[in-house]
């Protein structure tokens, strides 16, 4: 995505802090980044919706990030 050395290292703590980055990477580029098998995470981290409405909120908002959720029906 970045062609970036250094983005492969990367280490962040949660969501909201990786979003941020990547805000700041991307910038004002157009990108759809899909978080596969979503469904399993929200099993497993109670309360994750309420981070990435926090992250679209903020840090999406007037960018051209846009985010797909694949989930698969139970």
């Amino acid at each position: 995505m970045t062609k970036k050395e250094y983005f492969r290292d990367l280490e962040v703590d949660n969501f909201y802090e990786l979003f941020k980055y990547l805000k700041n990477e991307i910038r004002n580029k157009r990108i759809v980044i899909a978080i596969d098998e979503f469904s399993f995470l929200l099993e497993l981290q109670k309360g994750i919706l309420s981070v990435f409405q926090k992250i679209i909120d903020e840090l999406l908002k007037d960018t051209k990030i846009m985010l797909i959720f694949p989930c698969l029906q139970k």
